[in-house]
């Protein structure tokens, strides 16, 4: 049996009575991840724009904007909410390329208000979807990325389509459907990075999900086995000898992508590949109570593959730029003691304290080290005027996959996330709605809170 038809089969035939417990578990503190990095990135330019983008579309209210104060069609929801997630890079990553569920957590949310469905029907779509997904990458990693594909785009245009045909109950030739539909609608560009372009990219996935599996529904048909053959999916993205399909279906569920290799919560909202480095610099400041103007210069190490996914942004000229500039990261963690969205403004960005404060900054690539993903360690080195200087490097960061916060810290992440739009009692009670999810009859209460906020009356929370 091929790659196409044994994917199709494990989304059809796995429910949520066969999920484990700790799953399930692990997939809610996603949801409650995924849902705050959306509402704070609703307040970003991109998601402004994308609103008034939707807004020009007069269409039937099926599913809400978070963050957004209006409700459009599920295509339209997930698109914008997708586009949220990514926003403020501040959604969670898999440990392997092409394992973001910023692409299937809007999704199923979005047609989960639409159709009145229950909590457990979400949670089943999510689990599943990002199961094969996550494969897909770890048989992909890091072709895609060599051949200049994002990952965002590319994997999670399928990771939103299972999503959808799982909610909608589709069968194992729907699926198959689905897929070749999906796959035409794949795309998106490492070119992008730093630019509205890339952040768009989650909410076009989302988009292109609710569209294949929608139109499969209604008897669309595509190539029945896009992932096999020659040329396959794979082989025409990411080239000959730079997949393993093998990897992507085999031993599906055992154990769930979720629990191993596991996901991790961004730190810092920011490329990925520069939190260890901003961990580290915010420790050495604090450790040793160094005042920026005390500090000559600082030096960070990296390889050529961080370096060129960072795209050399030593001097940004937007927050989202900065969002990929190592050098303004660290300016802000000697200049600020902080990185926190505010960092990524276009009003800092642009300050003449930054500017003064990146010259600090020296980024130096090392071609003799080994590259590729395990490279994230970045030693970092904070010289001061009077000749001492102080070095550390960061392995694991608080929120990754193998150091996870604690039930607690994830609510107060939330939380942080969360009121600048929300009341404290929304906020209190869309987290205990999200982690009791399985509990659910239906989630449009829940989505109701999270599009309307402090817009709605009491009684309506």
């Amino acid at each position: 049996m091929g790659i196409t038809n044994r994917i199709s089969e494990y989304v059809t035939r796995t429910h949520f009575e066969d999920i484990p417990k700790d799953i399930i578990e692990i997939a809610k503190e996603f949801i409650l991840d995924s849902v705050g990095a959306s509402l704070i990135g609703s307040l970003e330019p991109v998601s402004q724009l994308t609103r008034r983008y939707v807004a020009q579309d007069c269409s039937k209210p099926e599913a809400g904007a978070i963050g957004g104060g209006f409700k459009t069609t599920v295509s339209n929801a997930a698109f914008l909410n997708g586009t949220s997630n990514h926003a403020a890079e501040l959604e969670a990553c898999g440990d392997f390329a092409g394992c973001n569920p910023l692409s299937i957590i809007p999704v199923s949310l979005a047609f989960g208000e639409k159709l009145g469905l229950s909590g457990k029907k979400i949670l089943e779509a999510i689990i599943v979807a990002f199961e094969v997904q996550g494969r897909m990458g770890m048989g992909t990693t890091p072709a895609s990325h060599n051949r200049g594909w994002c990952s965002i785009s590319l994997h999670g245009t399928l990771g939103a389509a299972l999503t959808a045909a799982k909610i909608l109950n589709l069968d194992a030739y729907q699926v198959k459907m689905t897929i070749g539909l999906a796959a035409d609608q794949a795309g998106g560009l490492m070119r992008q990075l730093g630019t509205m372009a890339h952040l768009l990219e989650g909410g076009i996935a989302c988009r292109n999900g609710v569209f294949a599996a929608t139109m499969a529904q209604m008897g669309a048909t595509a190539a029945e086995n896009i992932l096999d053959g020659n040329p396959s999916f794979w082989e025409v993205y990411v080239g000959k000898g730079g997949f393993e399909p093998e990897i992507m279906v085999k031993n599906l569920g055992n154990p769930y992508y979720l629990k191993s290799p596991g996901i991790s919560m961004k730190k810092y909202p920011c490329c990925f590949f520069m939190h260890r480095a901003l961990d580290a610099a915010l420790q050495l400041v604090e450790e040793n109570n160094l005042a920026y103007d005390d500090i000559e210069n600082v030096e960070a190490g990296i390889t050529p593959f961080i370096y060129n996914s960072l795209l050399g942004h030593g001097d940004p000229d937007s927050g989202d730029m900065a969002r990929f500039s190592l050098e303004h990261g660290l300016a802000s963690a000697i200049l600020k003691k902080e990185v926190t969205v505010a960092s990524f403004s276009n009003k800092d960005v642009l300050s003449p304290a930054f500017r003064e404060a990146r010259k600090k900054i020296n980024v130096k690539v090392h071609p003799d080290w080994p590259s590729g993903r395990s490279a994230l360690v970045i030693p970092v080195t904070i010289r001061v005027k009077n000749g001492k200087e102080f070095t550390k490097k960061v392995d694991e960061l608080k929120g990754s996959s193998k150091l996870p916060l604690n039930r607690d810290e994830q609510i107060e992440r939330y939380a942080e996330f969360a009121r600048p739009l929300l009341s404290e009692s929304q906020v209190k009670q869309t987290v205990q709605s999200i982690l009791n999810m399985e509990k659910l009859l239906d989630v449009s209460a829940l989505m109701n809170i999270l599009t309307f906020g402090r817009e709605l009356p009491d009684s309506q929370e």
